[in-house]
């Protein structure tokens, strides 16, 4: 029979065995977990970007009208060719008198910003709600005064006004219904 010290000794033994079991199997789950984790993870972000579109190989998207109603933002190559070929059947003898005649750039005007200049002070276009203003004082027709109202589009009926909220502001009633906000500029 085994004395007192003996069966000590085999009890400490078989506990250390077992906590060291212990560790290897807690180490191994630990591991396994974190490679499954870091698959799940993996996987999750390419599914992500797969829903995004970030592997489709369609062109992005572009939008077929500028923001002038009717007209494109683009050109197609086909249309290029024909663009060429109706412009150099309309090409005038002096091309320094078309770039220079004030009639043909009026037709293509573009986007041009509000401004008019008041006793040496310039008030510009700028974006805001124009129903945040009250008109006030009648100032007269925009084309009245020096700015892009006189030059560019005195096509365009517009009555000037102040602005009862701020003596920095002026109203630009337009004869199409729309209002114009322009706002002193600061140099």
């Amino acid at each position: 029979m085994k004395n007192y010290d003996e069966l000590t000794n085999d009890l400490l033994e078989r506990r250390d065995r077992y906590v060291a079991d212990q560790k290897k199997k807690r180490k191994k789950v630990m591991g396994i977990a974190t490679s499954l984790c870091c698959f799940c993870l993996v996987a999750l972000l390419g599914f992500g970007m797969w829903q995004g579109g970030m592997f489709s190989s369609k062109a992005p998207i572009t939008l077929d009208d500028s923001i002038n109603v009717g007209e494109k933002d683009y050109i197609e190559p086909d249309e290029l060719d024909k663009s060429q070929t109706s412009n150099d059947q309309n090409v005038s003898t002096n091309d320094s008198e078309i770039l220079n005649d004030d009639s043909t750039n009026k037709d293509n005007q573009g986007d041009v910003l509000g401004m008019v200049i008041i006793d040496d002070v310039t008030y510009i276009q700028f974006h805001t709600n124009p129903e945040a203003y009250t008109i006030d004082a009648y100032l007269g027709y925009a084309t009245d005064y020096e700015g892009t109202y006189k030059t560019r589009l005195n096509d365009i009926e517009a009555k000037l006004y102040t602005a009862k909220e701020d003596s920095n502001i002026l109203i630009v009633k337009l004869g199409n219904g729309g209002t114009v906000i322009l706002k002193k500029a600061e140099f």
